[in-house]
C-alpha cells in the first residue's frame, strides 16, 4: 500500500489507528445530563484499559469539554451520585517535601449493576406514581363528590415535607372548602402548631390516604 493511499485510507475510515476509544451504548440511557456524558466520555479517554483509572484536573477536563471548574466539579457528583464513577484523593509532594493536594483519582465502575439499579428504580418510580394517581382516584369516588379538579402534584416527591390545608386541596384537586372539611375530621393526620396554624406532615397524609383505600385491595 503506498504513502498516499494509506493517507487516503485512513482519512475515509472509522478505524484509524489510536485515534478512537470504545463508549459503552448503555451509558445513553442511564439518565445522565449532556454535561454528565460530557465529563464521563472524557474520563473514557484518559482511562487506563487496565485499572479502569485516571486523574485529570478540573482545568484538564474543562479545557477538554469547554467548562468551568465548577461545572465539571457538579458533574462529577453527580456521576458518583449514579454509581459511574469513585473518586479519591490524592496528593503530590514538591521538591522541598511539602504535600499538597493532587487532582482526583477516577475509578470507573462497571456499567451492568448501574443500568440494573436504574431501570429497578424507573419501575419503582413508575409504581409508585400508579399507586399515588390510583389512592386518589379511590379516595375520589369514596368520598361520593363531584369530579375532582387537576392536581398539581405529580408524584410523592414533589411534595413538601409539611403541607397547608391548600397544598392538601392543591394535592387533592379539590376546593378550599372542601379541604377545611376533611381537615376536621378526626382522624386525619394534622398537626396544630402554637400559633393556631394547621399542618399535615407529608409522610403521615400519605399513609392516611393508602389506609382510606385499602380495603378496596381486596
Amino acid at each position: 500500500m503506498s504513502k498516499q493511499y494509506k493517507t487516503f485510507y485512513y482519512h475515509n475510515t472509522r478505524d484509524i489507528p489510536g485515534e478512537y476509544f470504545p463508549m459503552p451504548k448503555s451509558i445513553f440511557r442511564l439518565g445522565l445530563t449532556a454535561g454528565e456524558i460530557l465529563v464521563y466520555t472524557y474520563l473514557m479517554y484518559c482511562e487506563d484499559r487496565k485499572t479502569f483509572q485516571c486523574h485529570p484536573s478540573y482545568a484538564t477536563i474543562g479545557e477538554a469539554v469547554n467548562m468551568s471548574n465548577n461545572t465539571v466539579a457538579r458533574h462529577v457528583e453527580g456521576l458518583v451520585r449514579k454509581g459511574l464513577i469513585t473518586t479519591e484523593r490524592t496528593t503530590v509532594k514538591t521538591r522541598d517535601g511539602r504535600t499538597h493536594n493532587g487532582s482526583l483519582l477516577y475509578t470507573l465502575c462497571p456499567l451492568a449493576p448501574v443500568e440494573q439499579a436504574y431501570f429497578e428504580k424507573q419501575i419503582q418510580e413508575a409504581t409508585a406514581r400508579l399507586n399515588f394517581k390510583a389512592a386518589l382516584e379511590k379516595y375520589e369516588k369514596r368520598k361520593g363528590g363531584g369530579k375532582m379538579k387537576h392536581s398539581i402534584y405529580k408524584t410523592r416527591e414533589e411534595l413538601p415535607m409539611y403541607l397547608t390545608v391548600m397544598d392538601v386541596a392543591d394535592l387533592l384537586g379539590i376546593s378550599r372548602a372542601s379541604a377545611y372539611e376533611l381537615v376536621r375530621e378526626q382522624n386525619f393526620p394534622k398537626l396544630k402548631i402554637v400559633t393556631g396554624r394547621i399542618i399535615i406532615p407529608r409522610d403521615r397524609l400519605l399513609e392516611w390516604l393508602d389506609e382510606q383505600t385499602r380495603y378496596d385491595r381486596v
